[in-house]
C-alpha cells in the first residue's frame, strides 16, 4: 500500500470512530463535525496531497460543519437568554404529581415533565401553578404562584 492510502485509511478510521461515538454519546453533533473533518482530510490524502494540506482541509471541514450545525440546528431560547435547565429559572408551569415535602413531585414546564421540590416543608397539590426559582441537581425548585394570572388586556 502506498503512503497516501495509509493516511486515507487512518483519517477515515478516526472519522468513523468519531461518528460512532456521536451515536453513543450525544454531543449535539460536535463529534459528528470532527468525524466529517477527518473524512475530509482522508479524501485529501487520497489525492496525494501533502500532510499540511490534509490538516488544513480537515480543520476547514470541521469548522464549516460546526458553523452550519450551529446556524441551522441550534434552537435559541424564546427569550434569547440561557438555555437548558438554567433557562428554566423564572418559567412557570403546573404541578402534574403533587409535591410532597419529603419526596418531591412532578411539574410540567414548557411541555416537559421535571422532578420538582419546594424550599419549605409545604405540600403543593396537583394543578397548582408554580414558578421555577432554582435548580438542585436534576430537580427544579419551585414555589406556588399565589397571585392571580394577568388578564390579556391589562398592562
Amino acid at each position: 500500500m502506498t503512503r497516501p492510502h495509509l493516511f486515507f485509511i487512518g483519517w477515515f478510521v478516526v472519522g468513523v470512530i468519531f461518528i460512532v461515538l456521536e451515536l453513543i454519546i450525544p454531543t449535539n453533533f460536535i463529534l459528528l463535525c470532527f468525524g466529517l473533518g477527518m473524512i475530509g482530510a482522508g479524501l485529501t490524502a487520497l489525492v496525494h496531497s501533502p500532510f499540511w494540506l490534509q490538516l488544513l482541509v480537515g480543520s476547514g471541514v470541521t469548522v464549516v460543519s460546526l458553523w452550519l450545525m450551529h446556524r441551522y440546528f441550534a434552537r435559541p431560547d424564546e427569550t434569547g437568554g440561557a438555555f437548558g435547565s438554567v433557562g428554566m429559572i423564572g418559567k412557570t408551569g403546573y404541578v402534574m404529581q403533587a409535591i410532597d415535602p419529603l419526596e418531591g413531585g412532578v411539574v410540567r414546564v414548557n411541555g416537559e415533565d421535571w422532578r420538582a421540590v419546594t424550599r419549605g416543608m409545604e405540600a403543593v397539590p396537583e394543578r397548582t401553578r408554580v414558578r421555577v426559582i432554582d435548580i438542585e441537581g436534576t430537580k427544579l425548585v419551585v414555589e406556588p404562584i399565589t397571585e392571580p394570572p394577568e388578564s390579556p388586556g391589562s398592562s
